[in-house]
Parts: structure tokens; sequence; C-alpha cells
């Protein structure tokens, strides 16, 4: 129990990790989607020191984020979370995908874009000054609200895959606090932010999931001209 207490991160990873290995064992034909957005989530492990320890301040394994700025946690955490939100919203609907092979020159180009958009709205929240933790919900949606006007159809999946993976992320904090009582008040800084915790679980954190969601659900069938189809 000590062990569990002292590395609430890891936690926090290990059980956003068991619906996301339940949603790639259920379904086969989302692997090539979980995998390639999962690989995609890697890079944003390194963005650690944007949140720590201002925003919050577990201890990481090995104490790796005060030597490098990022932890092994880091990297479980983007990647499970990008398995599961690039798949939840196909498997709750038994939507799928249709498997298509985009041209180098396409995902290049949309990338491109991408990236950005990505890029305006980073300089226009360090311009605002506004704290990543909020700064990162902003350009996830601001993403999500770009791919949607490209691809309408692509609406109702944002929205609601979005809505599903918030649900999900916060039944996995209400675990991570029974596991670990008044984790959130020990290891997050709230009083600095937004101030507002909902079933005790900060608010960032609802629009970080969120927003992630509905980025995730929509990236792939965008970058990759994928129709969504029954199955």
């Amino acid at each position: 129990m000590d062990l569990i207490s002292t590395y609430p991160f890891l936690v926090l990873c290990l059980l956003l990790w068991v619906p996301s290995a339940a949603l790639i064992a259920l379904r086969k034909d989302l692997r090539p989607v979980q995998l390639r957005i999962g690989l995609l989530s890697l890079p944003f492990a390194t963005t650690e020191w944007m949140f720590y320890p201002d925003y919050w301040a577990p201890k990481f394994l090995f104490d790796l984020v005060d030597i490098i700025g990022f932890g092994i946690e880091d990297f479980l955490f983007v990647s499970a979370l990008g398995v599961f939100s690039s798949s939840a919203w196909f498997v709750a609907t038994g939507k799928s995908l249709e498997s298509k092979a985009s041209s180098i020159k396409l995902l290049t180009n949309r990338a491109s874009k991408l990236l950005l958009v990505c890029a305006i709205l980073v300089a226009l929240c360090l311009i605002l000054g506004i704290p990543m933790i909020w700064a990162s919900p902003i350009i996830m949606a601001g993403l999500t609200v770009f791919i949607v006007v490209k691809r309408w159809d692509l609406l109702r999946p944002a929205w609601q895959g979005g809505g599903l993976v918030c649900a999900v992320y916060t039944a996995i904090c209400l675990v991570l606090a029974a596991l670990i009582p008044d984790v959130f008040a020990l290891n997050w800084n709230v009083e600095k932010f937004s101030g507002i915790s909902i079933l005790g679980i900060p608010l960032e954190e609802y629009t970080y999931s969120l927003t992630a969601g509905a980025l995730a659900t929509i990236f792939y069938p965008y970058a990759w001209s994928s129709p969504v189809l029954n199955r």
C-alpha cells in the first residue's frame, strides 16, 4: 500500500491501461489505429516539464522528472490515453473505419496544416500567458474544430468520443482516489489554477480528458482519409 501511495501517477497510468488493453483485445480491426495513435502520442511524454511542478508534483520512478523533465510514467500515460481515446467511441457505437492507404503526400499535407494550426494556438496561448494546463485543452479543442470544419461527418464522433473518454477517465480518477485518499489534494496544485474540484477531481482533469478524447477520436479518420462505417 505504501508503494501505491508513493507513486500516484504510476498507479493512474496502470489504471488507464486496463480499459486500453481491453479495447485492444476486443477489436482486432482497430489495432492499426490504436498502434499508430499510441506511437504518435509518445513524443508528448516529453512535455511533462510544462506541467510539473506548477500544476502537480507527484513522485516519479527514479525521480526522472527532476533529471530530464519527464518520466517513464509519462510514456505509459500518453500511450494509454492515445490507444483508448482513438478507439473508445468506435467500440461503444459498434462503428469501424474503412481501411485505406493514404499517400505520404496527403499525410504530410494534413500533418503540416495541423502543425501550423497548433503552432498558431501555442503562440497565442504564450502571448496571452495562459498556463499550459489550460492551454493544452484550448489547443486540442482548436485542432478538433479545424478537423470538424474539414470533415463535418466527424462532428458527432468528436463530441461523443470526448464525453466518453472524459467519463471513463473520471471513473479511473475516482478509483485512484479510493486507493489513495486525498491523492488530488496532496499531489495537485488545484488552488493555483481554477480552484474547482468536482467529485474531488480538479476541473482541469475534466477539460484535458474531454478535449484529448475529442481530438484523438477523429484524428485518425481525418489524417488517413478513413470513412466511418457500420460494422
